[in-house]
């Protein structure tokens, strides 16, 4: 083999390597994107809960929702 070969080789293996930790840096991100959603929506329905206004705008959407299914 030659040389310039043998570089490819190890540049590519290095490629590879790099693309894994950034594939499982992409799914830690993902996984975290989630959590921080899930907490929106806690938060998002701790409000409704604590706002007659929001509760019933709530209700009548869910309903309506209901309604279109």
């Amino acid at each position: 083999m030659t040389s310039s070969y043998q570089k490819r080789i190890e540049e590519n293996k290095m490629l590879q390597k790099r693309n894994k930790e950034l594939e499982e840096e992409i799914k830690k991100m993902r996984e975290a994107i989630n959590i921080l959603n899930s907490c929106i929506h806690n938060i998002d329905m701790i409000k409704i809960n604590n706002d007659d206004d929001l509760r019933i705008q709530y209700k009548e959407l869910c309903e309506e929702m209901e309604d279109e299914e």
